[in-house]
């Protein structure tokens, strides 16, 4: 049987030490793989919970995120709503203090309106000082000229049987604010 205790004795100290162990090889076989495979068990099961606790501080974080974004997305949409209503009203009011375009750019402006609409004849709805201004203009030969209070100086709306244009600073107004909300500006 194998040794329990030892007593070894010096000249000057005296010490307990536990026995050499003695196992037999296939006994310390057995012992060794034992001792890997509870080793190795252990491992696999911290690494499984560490990598669940990693997954949920993973999915945690990007909840967080998430929120973030979205929370800064709707501030940027805000910001930027807030910003053409007042680069709307700043550019109306400078609309409004500006001059009417003289009557010989408003014709061609309504020229070129003209040139994209598939429509013939198009009336060209003019203000009454407008309309006196061009009684002698060239004229393109689908283009009627007509005097119509309700229309602002310096504007124009064209009319025609199948659609018309408004040639006006407000429609210029509006469409450059859409294509500010569409491109995201």
């Amino acid at each position: 049987m194998a040794e329990l205790l030892r007593l070894t004795v010096s000249d000057d100290v005296r010490t307990l030490a536990p026995p050499a162990p003695v196992l037999d090889p296939a006994t310390a076989a057995v012992l060794d793989r034992a001792v890997a495979d509870a080793r190795a068990q252990a491992y696999a099961e911290g690494e499984a919970a560490g990598r669940r606790a990693a997954a949920a501080a993973a999915t945690q974080v990007a909840g967080r995120l998430e929120a973030l974004l979205q929370e800064t997305l709707a501030q940027r949409d805000a910001a930027r709503t807030a910003d053409l209503a007042l680069a709307a009203e700043l550019a109306s009011e400078v609309l409004a203090a500006t001059p009417p375009t003289p009557a010989l750019d408003l014709l061609d402006r309504a020229r070129e309106a003209a040139a994209l609409l598939d429509d013939d004849p198009l009336e060209v709805r003019l203000h009454p000082d407008d309309h006196a201004a061009l009684a002698g203009a060239p004229l393109d030969a689908r283009l009627r000229l007509s005097a119509d209070p309700a229309v602002a100086r310096g504007d124009a709306r064209l009319v025609g049987t199948w659609g018309g244009a408004e040639v006006t600073r407000a429609a210029l107004l509006q469409a450059v604010t859409a294509l500010r909300v569409e491109s995201g500006l």
